[in-house]
This record gives C-alpha cells, structure tokens and sequence, in this order.
C-alpha cells in the first residue's frame, strides 16, 4: 500500500511540519510533494529538510484559485498506482495505513470525510504554546467534507471545483462506507487567525471580483467576532472513521422530511 500526499503552499512554515508530522504518524512510508507557490519564508526549506518533493508554481504575487483548482485535478496523475491525498496545509485526514489497506481489499476508490473545523487557543501567530495533534474540539463544517483521498489509476479524474469543495470524479467510483474525519486546522487562535485572514484577504484582492476567496476579510473586529461564534460552538470530536451517513447528510435529509417522497428517496440514494 503506496500513499503520495499533494500539499499546497504559500508561507505555511508553522504548519508545514506539523502536517508533515500528521500523516507520518498515521501512514509510515508516506511521501510529500509540497506545491510551493511563491513563498518568502522558509517553507521550502523545511520540506526539504523532512525529505519531502518541493515542486513551485507561480500566480504573480495573488491569491489564485483557478491556478490551484486547476493543479488539484491535474498534478497526482503522476501517480501511477497506490492512494493519494490533495489538500491545503491546514486540512489533516484522520486515516491509518491499516484503513487504506482495508479500504483497498474492500474496492474502494474515494474516502468518504466529515471536515470539522478544529479550535485552538494559541495566544501567538507560530503556534509554538499549543500542541496541535492533541487538539480534539471543534464545529462540524460540511463544506470541508471534501474527497480529498482516492486511489490510482482506477480514479481517472476528479474535476474538483474552486477549493475542492465539489467533484465529480471519473473512472473505477466506489466511495467507502466509512466516514473519515477531515480537520481544518483553521480556528487554532485568535492571533493566528487574524494574521492568516489578513494575509489572505491581501493576496486575494483580484480574485475578489470574480466572487472568490470572499470569505477572508482584513476586518479585526469582524474575524475576533467569528472566533468567538467557532469557541460557543466546539464541542469534542473523535477522529475515528465510523459508519453511517455523515452528519451533515443526515442535516440535509432533516430538512427536507416534508418533501415530496421521490425527492427524499433520490437523495437517500445519492448519500447511500
């Protein structure tokens, strides 16, 4: 069982070894290849250090993700064969080597996930008072729920949309039955959020107009308010993979009940 781990980069030397250090833990032989797009700091550096592939890629300075959707559906095709994970630097899923090799034996091609936005309290911007792979509290966030982890070469395609929140993948399709955790490790302080949403919102000025990356803002008092909305709502999560409809899906099919029965049975096949 062969896993090659795609992370994006810009600046991300807090976060890089500790999400180098995540799936290391789970998966020992994993390989890296860290996308490095125009970092000033010393990201590269590090990936290197850990032994990982540092590949650039360039976006004149800016926040682009139509350069980055399009390198999500098109960089893993090198890999002829095993499993493979696209994701951001802050996006950490909760899989065992034990769980791929399961997985494989079932047929399956794509890993079901249950992103959840995880909460530290990080008084400072290199995160250095807070052990981040202890972290267990969070908010559930369905759109973090992203198919970030299938196999080769039986998923030819994966069309993922801008930030892959949305695909529709090609080829061999089996989805597993398991639901694996997906953490956004995203709400981790308050000082480290407003630098990360101040940074972003900066580079993404142009994009902004074509509707995109809208959810940064540089407004201080605007991200403390957030902040406190993810610390009323954590609560504990387990990273266990487990059974079942996500709770999400099980949302969704709540809400709509009341609707007409076609409807409801369309979507209990679609989420089955």
């Amino acid at each position: 069982m062969r896993l090659h781990v795609y992370l994006f980069c810009h600046n991300e030397e807090v976060l890089l070894p500790h999400t180098v250090a995540h799936y290391r833990r789970r998966v020992p032989g994993v390989t890296f290849t860290i996308l490095d797009n125009e970092s000033d700091d010393r990201s590269a550096a590090i990936a290197r250090e850990l032994g990982c592939a540092v590949a650039t890629f360039g976006s004149d300075g800016k926040l682009d993700d139509r350069i980055q959707r399009d390198l999500k559906n098109t960089v893993w095709r090198e890999v002829a064969d095993g499993w493979v994970i696209v994701a951001d630097m802050d996006e950490w899923l909760c899989v065992t080597a034990a769980d791929l090799e399961r997985e494989e034996r079932l047929g399956v091609t794509i890993l079901n996930t249950e992103g959840w936005n995880v909460l530290g309290e990080s008084a400072t911007t290199t995160l250095e008072d807070i052990d981040l792979h202890t972290l267990g509290t969070g908010y559930l966030h369905p759109p973090q729920s992203k198919a970030i982890c299938f196999r080769r070469p039986q998923i030819a395609a994966m069309h993922y949309d801008y930030g892959a929140h949305g695909c529709a993948p090609e080829g061999e399709v089996k989805w597993s039955r398991l639901t694996y955790p997906l953490k956004h490790m995203s709400e981790l302080g308050h000082a480290f959020i407003v630098r990360k949403h101040q940074v972003r919102y900066a580079r993404g000025q142009a994009q902004r107009a074509q509707n995109l990356g809208i959810h940064y803002t540089d407004d201080v008092a605007e991200v403390s308010a957030q902040f406190a909305e993810a610390r009323a709502a954590a609560r504990a999560f387990s990273e266990s993979p487990f059974r079942g409809m996500p709770l999400w899906q099980q949302a969704l099919l709540r809400r709509v009940r009341r609707a007409p029965g076609g409807v409801l049975r369309r979507l209990r096949r679609v989420f089955s």
